[in-house]
C-alpha cells in the first residue's frame, strides 16, 4: 500500500492524528487528533488492506454517535515507528496471548508453579523437578548414612571389638 506524504495538510473536514491503540482481535481501537481528542474507530472504517498499528500517522473524518466521538474514513499516512522490544522481564502467556509478569506460587520456600496474572492459567509447573530433587536428596541422605554405618563397622572391627 502506498502511503501519503506526512507533510500534506488534511483536506477539508478531515483531521490528522495518530493511532493511539488498536486491537487486531476485536478490530477496534482509538485515534488521537493533533489537539489530543480521542476518537473510537473500527477496522471497517480503515481504507486499504493494512491494519493500523500504534503510532501510525493517519487522516480521518470526525463524527459522533450516542457513545461519543468516532472516526470514519480513516486513511493510513505513514508506517508505525519502529519500536524495539525492551526486555522487561515479562513473559508470554500462551493461554490469553498477553505479555505479563507471572505470579510465582511458593510452598514452604519452594517454587511450585507460576500463574498468569491476567487469565489465572498455569504457565509452568515446577513440582516434578522439586519431587525429583527431593528423591535424589533422600537417596543421598540414605547413602551417606550407609557410608557412616559401614565406616563405624570397619573401625569397630579394626579396634577388635
Amino acid at each position: 500500500m502506498q502511503m501519503k506524504d506526512r507533510t500534506q495538510r488534511p483536506t477539508a473536514g478531515r483531521r490528522a492524528g495518530r493511532v493511539k491503540w488498536f486491537s487486531e482481535e476485536s478490530g477496534k481501537g482509538y485515534l488521537v487528533d493533533e489537539e489530543g481528542r480521542d476518537y473510537f474507530f473500527k477496522v471497517s472504517d480503515v481504507r486499504g488492506y493494512e491494519l493500523p498499528r500504534r503510532g501510525m500517522q493517519i487522516e480521518f473524518l470526525p463524527s459522533s454517535n450516542a457513545r461519543g466521538a468516532t472516526a470514519c474514513d480513516v486513511e493510513l499516512l505513514s508506517p508505525a515507528p519502529e519500536q524495539r522490544a525492551a526486555d522487561d522481564g515479562r513473559v508470554h502467556c500462551h493461554h490469553c496471548n498477553s505479555r505479563i509478569f507471572p505470579r510465582l506460587v511458593v510452598y514452604r520456600g519452594v517454587a511450585q508453579r507460576s500463574l498468569c496474572t491476567r487469565c489465572g492459567q498455569e504457565l509452568a509447573d515446577y513440582t516434578p523437578g522439586y519431587a525429583l530433587g527431593m528423591m535424589l536428596g533422600m537417596q543421598m541422605l540414605q547413602a551417606s548414612h550407609a557410608v557412616k554405618n559401614a565406616a563405624r563397622a570397619i573401625r569397630k572391627f579394626l579396634a577388635g571389638g
